[in-house]
C-alpha cells in the first residue's frame, strides 16, 4: 500500500513539475485566455502502459530504460524554439538517445503557461506524467496537500543518485525542500558555484553613443544621481541625438510584464527610493515590510510621474512584450531609446552591434542619497525545482527515474546553449572564463532568446547547472565574417560585480506555509500584486495623483483591505519561527572562483 500510495504522490508531482518550466520565465501575473494545450510526439515508439519499474536500470546507470519508453511532459511552448520533436530539436534527440526515454510534450502557451497549468491541478485535467513549470511553495503545498502532487520523499530515496549528490552538497538542503506538512513535493534544485549574475537582475542600461555626445556637449557623463539620468534623457529628446531631423527619441522604455526580465520601470530605478523586491517587500532589521504603500515608495513613483507627464518614458512599457521592446530598440538603426530597464541586453535587442551599443549603468542616487542595488541572499543553495509529478501520473518510476539523470553539468549547459561540438564545446585546459576562473564551455552559435531547433529555452529540464554563464570562455569581438559580438555572458558578469558594490541586505525568504496559511496567503499575495500593478500604473501615468494625499491615503486604505496586514503577519510569524536572524546585515562580495 505504501508503495502504491508513493507511485500516486510521484505521478501527481512530475505532472506539475512539468506545467512549472513552462512558467519560468514568470508570466505576467494578470489572467490571460487559457488556450487549449498541443502535444508533439517525438520518435514514434511502443511503449507499455503500466508496470515501467523492471523496465528501468538502477539509479545512476544509463541508459535509464532498457525498452525504449515514452514520458509524456507538461513544458511551457516558447515561440524560440521551432521544434520540440525528435529529429528536429536537438536537445529533445540527445536526451532520448542517452536515457532510452522519448518524451511527448504537453505544450502550454508561455503567456499563460502558469495560469493553465493552474486551472488543471484544480480541475483534474490533463497533466501528464511529469511536469516541469516552476511553482512557488503556496501551490506545491496546495496541490500536494490535496493530493494533486505526490509527495516525493520515499521516491527521492528509492531512485535518487544525481538528486542525492545535488542534496548531499548543500548544509539544509532536505530541510529547504520540505513542506510544513513533512512532505516534499518538488524535486531539488542546486544552486552554482560562486557569483550568480542573474541575482542581480535588476539592472539599467545608457546608449553609449548618446551618452559621448551629451558629455561631448555639456561636459556632463554617466548619470550618477536620478536627477541627472533626467537631465540626461530631456537633453538627448530636445537636441535631434540621433540626428534624423524628427523629435522620435524615446528617453526609457522596459516592459511591465514580467516575462520580460526585470523590466518593470520600478525594478531598478526604485531602488533609488526605498529598499524593495520585484515584488514590493522587503525586510529590515528582521521585520517584513511592504515598500508598496511607504513613502520611499510613493517619492519613486513621484519621479517617475515626473518622467512621464515630461514625455519621457515609453508611453507603450505596460503593453509591451519582448518582441515590442527589441522593435522599438531597434528603430533608426538602433539609435531611439536613450536609456531602458531589462536584465540584459539580450532583452531588449536582437542584433549584436546594437546589444554592443549600450553600456550597463551603476545604481543611482535619488533624491535622499538612498543607493542600492537589490540581492536575493535566499536565492543559493537547495531549492524546490520545476520538477513534479501530478498524482494521475501513469509512469511515476519513469519520470523518477529520467529525472534524476538532470542533475549532470552536461545537460545543463546543454540545455541553455545546444548541442555539444556545434553550439558549445568544451574549452583548451589553462583557458580562463569570464569571471577570471577556469572556463567550462565556450558559446558557439548564441541560440538564447534566438529562433532555435538547439534546446527547448526556459523548459530544460536541467535541475543542477554547477557552473554558469560567468564560467564562459570570452567571446571574440567579431565573428568569422567581420561582424560584431556581444559576449552577453560577460557584460551580465561585469554587471553583477558592479552592481555587488551597492547591495544592501533586504531580501525575504520564500516562505513555506501550512495548507491552510498557503491558501489564504497565495490569495492575499495576488490580489495585493494584481490591485498595485495596476495602481502604480495609474500613479505614472498622473491617472490617479500621487501627489495627493486624499489619493494616496485612498490606494493605501485599498491595499490593507486586501489583506495586506493579514499578509505581512503570516510572513513574519513564519519569519520569526524559522528564519529570524539569516539575513547577514553587511553583503559580502563573492570570491574568485578557482574551479
Amino acid at each position: 500500500m505504501k508503495r502504491t500510495i508513493g507511485r500516486i504522490a510521484l505521478l501527481l508531482v512530475i505532472s506539475l513539475l512539468i506545467g512549472l518550466v513552462a512558467g519560468c520565465d514568470k508570466p505576467e501575473e494578470t489572467t490571460t485566455p487559457v488556450t487549449t494545450p498541443t502535444t508533439t510526439t517525438a520518435k514514434p515508439v511502443e511503449t507499455t502502459t503500466a508496470g515501467t519499474e523492471g523496465n528501468i536500470n538502477p539509479p545512476g546507470q544509463l541508459p535509464v530504460a532498457k525498452e525504449l519508453d515514452t514520458l509524456r511532459v507538461v513544458i511551457s511552448q516558447s515561440p524560440h524554439v521551432l521544434s520540440y520533436a525528435y529529429g528536429e530539436n536537438k536537445f529533445t534527440t540527445w536526451l532520448q538517445d542517452r536515457t532510452n526515454v522519448a518524451v511527448e510534450h504537453i505544450l502550454y502557451p508561455e503567456a499563460d503557461a502558469t495560469t493553465k497549468l493552474n486551472i488543471e491541478l484544480s480541475t483534474g485535467g490533463d497533466l501528464g506524467d511529469l511536469i516541469l513549470i516552476q511553482m512557488d511553495r503556496a501551490m506545491l503545498v496546495t496541490y500536494g496537500g490535496q493530493g494533486v502532487l505526490l509527495a516525493l520523499n520515499d521516491l527521492i530515496e528509492q531512485y535518487g543518485y544525481g538528486m542525492k549528490e545535488c542534496l548531499d552538497a548543500y548544509e539544509g538542503s532536505i530541510e529547504a525542500i520540505t513542506a510544513p506538512d513533512g512532505n516534499i513535493y518538488a524535486l531539488p534544485a542546486g544552486g552554482l558555484v560562486g557569483i550568480f549574475p542573474n541575482s542581480y537582475a535588476m539592472r539599467y542600461w545608457i546608449h553609449t553613443g548618446f551618452l559621448n555626445k551629451y558629455e561631448a556637449a555639456t561636459g556632463k557623463g554617466m548619470p550618477k544621481t536620478t536627477q541627472e539620468l533626467q537631465d540626461y534623457m530631456q537633453w538627448c529628446l530636445d537636441n535631434d541625438v540621433n540626428g534624423n531631423g524628427q523629435k522620435d527619441e524615446v528617453g526609457w522604455s522596459g516592459a511591465e510584464k514580467t516575462s520580460v526580465w526585470y523590466a518593470r520601470p520600478t525594478c531598478f530605478l526604485m531602488n533609488s527610493f526605498t529598499l524593495t523586491n520585484q515584488d514590493g517587500y522587503y525586510q529590515k532589521d528582521d521585520v517584513i515590510h511592504c515598500a508598496m504603500v511607504e513613502e520611499g515608495y510613493r517619492n519613486g513613483l513621484k519621479y517617475l510621474n515626473g518622467l512621464m507627464e515630461a514625455g519621457l518614458m515609453d508611453k507603450n512599457y505596460p503593453s509591451n512584450d519582448e518582441n515590442a521592446l527589441k522593435t522599438l530598440v531597434a528603430l533608426e538603426d538602433g539609435n531611439t531609446v536613450a536609456s531602458g530597464s531589462w536584465g540584459g541586453m539580450h532583452n531588449a535587442a536582437t542584433d549584436h552591434r546594437i546589444r554592443n551599443a549600450y553600456e550597463i549603468v551603476a545604481p543611482l542616487k535619488g533624491p535622499d542619497g538612498f543607493q542600492n542595488s537589490f540581492y536575493d541572499h535566499y536565492a543559493t543553495g537547495v531549492t524546490p525545482g520545476k520538477a513534479t509529478i501530478p498524482a494521475t501520473s501513469e509512469k511515476v518510476d519513469l519520470a523518477m527515474a529520467w529525472m534524476d539523470t538532470m542533475y549532470d553539468q552536461e545537460v545543463s549547459f546543454r540545455g541553455r546553449y545546444g548541442e555539444k561540438g556545434v553550439d558549445w564545446e568544451e574549452p583548451a585546459a589553462g583557458v580562463l572564463a569570464v569571471d577570471g576562473g577556469p572556463a567550462k564551455y565556450k558559446d558557439i552559435t548564441n541560440q538564447w532568446n534566438v529562433p532555435t531547433y538547439s534546446h527547448w529555452f526556459t523548459s530544460s529540464p536541467a535541475m543542477w547547472g554547477r557552473y554558469g554563464s560567468m564560467t564562459s570562455e570570452p567571446q571574440p569581438k567579431t565573428d568569422k565574417d567581420g561582424n560584431p559580438i556581444h559576449d552577453l555572458e560577460l557584460s551580465l558578469y561585469l554587471a553583477a560585480r558592479e552592481y555587488e558594490k551597492y547591495v544592501i541586505p533586504c531580501s525575504i525568504p520564500n516562505f513555506f506555509f501550512d495548507q491552510e496559511t498557503a491558501t489564504k496567503a497565495n490569495e492575499w499575495k495576488t490580489n495585493i500584486n494584481d490591485y498595485c500593478r495596476s495602481a502604480i500604473t495609474d500613479f505614472i501615468f498622473g491617472n490617479t495623483d500621487v501627489n495627493s494625499d486624499a489619493d494616496w491615503d485612498a490606494y493605501v486604505a485599498q491595499v490593507k483591505g486586501l489583506g495586506l496586514d493579514e499578509y505581512l503577519k503570516v510572513m513574519q510569524d513564519n519569519y520569526d519561527a524559522n528564519w529570524k536572524g539569516t539575513l547577514p546585515k553587511v553583503y559580502t562580495p563573492f570570491p574568485q572562483r578557482t574551479e
